[in-house]
């Protein structure tokens, strides 16, 4: 009994964490699936975890309720037990999802950050567009997407 509470508690985590391999250029890369964060009347954020097996990502996707606009800037989260975490640039580019232009970029955590991430749901999130303007967007749904990914890695 105990060993089928255990099987079924496994497949029922793992079914939660909606993460993928891929083999891009010889490197294994986790991907975790985007879900939505925040949005405003003109916008909807995505977040996920990204990993390539020696470091760990955040990806973020903005979609658009008009054109998509690059971000330009380093992703700063205020976290639910009062931290702050302001995480690097490496990558940003627009890209198509069905029919919508978005605008998605890649940060890059360390050790620290991750301890952070994992211990705290997202109360707020911070970056600059292309046209030089700070938005904030408040964490409206799934705050806790960082905490679930990681544990996914």
């Amino acid at each position: 009994m105990v060993t089928l509470a255990l099987l079924f508690y496994s497949i029922s985590s793992q079914a939660q964490c909606r993460c993928q391999k891929i083999n891009r250029n010889g490197t294994q890369i986790t991907q975790c699936q985007p879900l939505p964060v925040a949005y405003d009347n003109t916008s909807q954020i995505g977040v996920s975890i990204v990993s390539n097996g020696r470091s760990d990502f955040i990806a973020i996707t903005v979609r658009f309720k008009n054109s998509a606009k690059k971000i330009t800037s380093d992703l700063t989260l205020y976290m639910d037990n009062q931290s702050m975490i302001k995480l690097p640039l490496i990558n940003s580019q627009l890209a198509y999802i069905g029919n919508s232009e978005v605008a998605q970029a890649i940060y890059q955590t360390d050790k620290s950050d991750l301890a952070s991430l994992g211990s705290s749901n997202i109360k707020t999130m911070s970056f600059k567009m292309h046209d030089n303007m700070i938005r904030t967007y408040q964490a409206k749904k799934n705050k806790d997407i960082l905490v679930k990914q990681l544990k996914c890695l």
